[in-house]
């Protein structure tokens, strides 16, 4: 199982959302720890100056 860390950032934005957003947002991190490459999942690909690591 992978371990997830999550920025001082997204850490913030995480609290602000309403409960209900926040447990649905923390069940598909979980979600993704357990399974990274869900059948469903698109490759990233880069926009302007950002590109996936």
């Amino acid at each position: 199982m992978l371990k997830i860390n999550l920025s001082r950032q997204a850490t913030k934005r995480l609290k602000k959302l309403p409960d209900k957003h926040a447990k649905q947002v923390a069940t598909k991190i979980t979600e993704l720890r357990t399974n990274p490459y869900p059948q469903d999942s698109l490759k990233l690909k880069g926009y302007g100056s950002i590109s996936p690591l």
